[in-house]
C-alpha cells in the first residue's frame, strides 16, 4: 500500500512562489511553471491570475488544447495549470494587477467542488445525508505561516481551498460543501459548514496526496462560499468571524468514524461581499 506523504505545505508555498518567481525573472522563460490560480472570465476570454494578483493570459491555440485534452472549460474558480511563459508586460497601473504575461498552457484543470445550501438537515434535497460517505485520512495544512486544515485562497474570501488525503483505488470521489441556514441563530458570529467525501470506493491501495504531483485535483478542491456568507450574513444580522468546516477523518481505513472532526478559521468579510 502506497502510504508515502508528499507535506502539501512545502508543495503549495513552492506552487505559488513559483509562479511569483518566474513572473519577475526574464531568464528561463522556456521553464514550465505550475501552480493554483483563480479563473478569470473577461468578455468572453478566458484568464488566470495569481495571488500576487498578476494575470496570466493563455494564447489561444494552448487555450484550446487544454480545453480539449484536459476537458476544461471553468470560467470561475480555481484551477490547476501549467505553462511557459511567452511574454511579459508591465504593469498597466490597475490596482488589480500587477503585470500581465502572455502564457502557453500545457495543462489546466478545475479545482472547483460541489457546494450545496440546504434550508435544514434531513431535507429532502439534503443529498449529505444521502450518499455513500468515506472519511479523509487528513485535511493537510496549505499554508507554511499557519495550522490552519483550509483555507481562503486570497482576499476577496471567495474561494475556501483543501488539501484532502485520502484513500482510493478509483479516481470516483467528489466533495460536497454543505450550508444549513436553518441552523444560523440570530447574533452567531460562527459560520458552520460540512465537507462531505462522496464514494463507494473502499480500497486503501493508494492516498491522494502521493498523486497530487500527477493529479492535483484528486487532492486539492475549492469551495466559493460567497452564497453561504451572505445568507448567514441575512440569518444572523452579522457577516461571520469564522468559519467552522465538520468532516470525517479516519486515519487507517476507509470506515466512517463514530463522530466527526471541526476545523476552524478565523473569517473577514471584504469589500466584494
Amino acid at each position: 500500500m502506497k502510504r508515502i506523504k508528499i507535506w502539501s505545505l512545502v508543495l503549495l508555498s513552492t506552487l505559488v512562489l513559483g509562479l511569483t518567481s518566474c513572473l519577475n525573472s526574464s531568464s528561463d522563460s522556456n521553464n514550465t511553471y505550475t501552480g493554483i490560480v483563480k479563473v478569470v472570465s473577461s468578455y468572453g476570454s478566458i484568464y488566470f491570475q495569481t495571488q500576487a494578483g498578476t494575470l496570466l493570459a493563455p494564447t489561444s491555440a494552448s487555450l484550446a488544447t487544454v480545453q480539449t485534452a484536459n476537458k476544461f472549460n471553468a470560467t470561475s474558480g480555481l484551477a490547476f495549470i501549467a505553462y511557459t511563459q511567452v511574454t511579459t508586460q508591465a504593469s498597466s497601473g490597475s490596482s488589480s494587477t500587477t503585470g500581465q504575461v502572455t502564457i502557453n498552457l500545457s495543462y489546466a484543470v478545475s479545482l472547483d467542488g460541489t457546494i450545496s445550501i440546504v434550508n435544514a438537515k434531513g431535507d429532502s434535497n439534503d443529498s449529505i445525508q444521502k450518499v455513500t460517505q468515506s472519511p479523509l485520512i487528513s485535511l493537510d495544512q496549505l499554508s507554511n505561516s499557519s495550522e490552519d486544515k483550509f483555507t481562503l485562497y486570497d482576499s476577496s474570501n471567495a474561494n475556501l481551498l483543501i488539501g484532502a488525503n485520502y484513500y482510493f483505488s478509483t479516481p470516483n470521489h467528489y466533495f460536497t460543501l454543505v450550508f444549513y441556514p436553518a441552523d444560523v441563530t440570530s447574533g452567531a458570529t460562527t459560520m458552520d459548514v460540512y465537507l462531505s467525501h462522496h464514494t463507494s470506493d473502499k480500497s486503501a491501495t493508494y492516498t491522494s496526496s502521493y498523486y497530487v504531483g500527477s493529479y492535483p485535483s484528486l487532492y486539492y478542491h475549492s469551495f466559493n462560499i460567497l452564497n453561504m456568507v451572505s445568507l448567514f450574513t441575512t440569518k444572523a444580522g452579522n457577516a461571520p468571524t469564522k468559519i467552522a468546516l465538520h468532516t470525517n477523518i479516519n486515519e487507517t481505513s476507509t470506515t466512517l468514524p463514530a463522530s466527526g472532526t471541526t476545523y476552524t478559521i478565523n473569517y473577514s468579510k471584504t469589500s466584494n461581499q
